[in-house]
């Protein structure tokens, strides 16, 4: 058996075990809650209630009620995510639907019909995500280095809580869509292109946009791809032009995908573009890098360390590489957008989820960083298996903290980092040693 196929096995195993673990299905609001619920609105709302404005949400009964989140923005009343991940959901919303009929549950959308589906919507995304990463890192590394780097990436990093009791969130639909992103990307720069390939580029570019509108960064990927020098980049503007009909194909598509947002948009609020999120914005002038990165609140490094070696990594990707060029100047970019935006920590979570949407690319810096160890002699590689296997330890026990509260979501500080150290409850003295957000100072760009 292959490698990467016992890497899949095992990443899935795990998935599953902790899922059946900690069952948030069975908690109260376990599977929607939060983001979520925004998220799923657009479902329910429009097939069930037939109540796109949700005008009648007061006469829904009050457990639907409340988990129909709108935000008031310019004197409107809407849902304030866009609809990417409620098309995500939809094949599974439709499952939840059948299964409620047949079983006599309340076709509500809000069933156990509907939640049981909902959370399976996640493990399978992962699946497809976790078999498309390792096609596409075999085409640059070995079979060995793709699998542990797929593992790596799921049971060492945050993904853990987005595909268990964070699961519907929507950072594992994008991973996915990323993923096969960068597959068809792969197809369309080192094949004969077809607009077999164009149509699937666009389609996907439009689900992970209307997902979250600044991973219209991944376009990066897509139009550096190969380029390494300022020839190959003047080449890849004229190779562009020539085959303008791709673009404007691709274009046309990613549009359309985003037809049933303008229409949620005026429909709702009598324009086809809106800003939804109100006073929200981003601080481009002062980036929180330091505390994004490090910081004991969310520091992305310090809670998911494993991607320190991604970042190496891609300083190690081989010159004749093609997306090496293309993958450092994203994670550049990408880290400064994630970490301008007001709330730069993105709320509760474990870890900074926002850059989850990031670890198809930077798997690109870990299989290579992988890649490098295995050429080196045993007295390398056994260290490093070690320190692989902590990692994930590492993770699995910390999200064990987080479910415990012994990791707070959003007011660590150091002292209570270090006073939770190791311990998988928290202490009496942890609780004193929080320090809780100002989000009002936050939002105004203090905090």
């Amino acid at each position: 058996m292959k490698a990467s196929t016992i890497s899949i096995i095992i990443t899935l195993l795990g998935i599953t075990l902790l899922n059946f673990h900690w069952k948030p299905w069975e908690r109260r609001d376990g599977v929607l809650h939060w983001d979520i619920n925004s998220y799923y609105g657009y479902l329910p709302l429009t097939f069930i209630y037939k109540d796109v404005k949700a005008e009648k949400l007061s006469t829904y009964p009050a457990h639907i009620e409340r988990k129909i989140w709108l935000n008031h923005a310019d004197g409107h009343q809407l849902i304030k995510t866009t609809c990417g991940t409620a098309i995500m959901y939809s094949p599974f919303f439709a499952l939840g639907a059948l299964t409620a009929k047949i079983t006599g549950h309340p076709v509500d959308g809000y069933s156990e019909p509907f939640i049981y589906w909902l959370q399976f919507s996640s493990f399978f995304y992962l699946t497809l995500a976790t078999i498309l990463l390792i096609r596409f890192l075999k085409h640059f590394y070995s079979d060995l280095s793709s699998g542990v780097t797929a593992l790596l990436t799921v049971l060492a990093t945050n993904v853990v809580q987005y595909t268990t009791n964070d699961a519907c969130m929507s950072h594992v639909f994008t991973l996915f869509l990323i993923t096969a992103f960068l597959n068809l990307t792969y197809a369309y720069r080192t094949r004969r292109p077809d607009y077999k390939v164009v149509i699937g580029l666009g389609i996907v570019s439009g689900l992970i946009i209307l997902i979250r509108p600044t991973n219209i960064l991944i376009w990066i990927i897509f139009f550096l791809y190969g380029v390494n020098s300022i020839q190959t980049f003047r080449q890849r503007i004229i190779d562009t032009i020539k085959a303008y009909t791709h673009l404007l194909a691709f274009a046309a598509l990613t549009l359309i995908v985003w037809v049933p947002q303008f229409t949620y948009w005026k429909i709702v609020t009598g324009s086809y573009l809106f800003f939804s999120y109100g006073e929200e914005k981003f601080y481009f002038n002062d980036p929180e890098l330091i505390s994004g990165l490090f910081g004991f609140r969310k520091g992305w490094l310090l809670y998911t360390p494993v991607m320190a070696f991604a970042l190496i990594g891609l300083f190690l990707i081989r010159k004749d590489n093609p997306l090496k060029l293309s993958a450092i100047l994203f994670m550049l970019i990408s880290t400064y957008v994630i970490l301008s935006w007001w709330c730069w920590w993105y709320g509760g979570g474990f870890s900074n989820r926002a850059f989850i949407d990031t670890y198809p690319v930077l798997a690109i810096g870990l299989a290579a960083c992988i890649q490098e160890i295995l050429k080196q002699r045993l007295y390398i590689k056994i260290p490093a298996l070690i320190v692989g296997i902590y990692l994930c330890y590492l993770n699995i026990f910390q999200h064990f903290q987080y479910d415990n509260s012994a990791i707070h979501y959003d007011s660590m500080t150091k002292s209570a980092y270090f006073e939770s150290f190791g311990k998988l409850y928290p202490t009496k003295n942890y609780w004193f040693q929080l320090e809780p957000i100002d989000y009002d100072r936050a939002l105004a760009g203090e905090n």
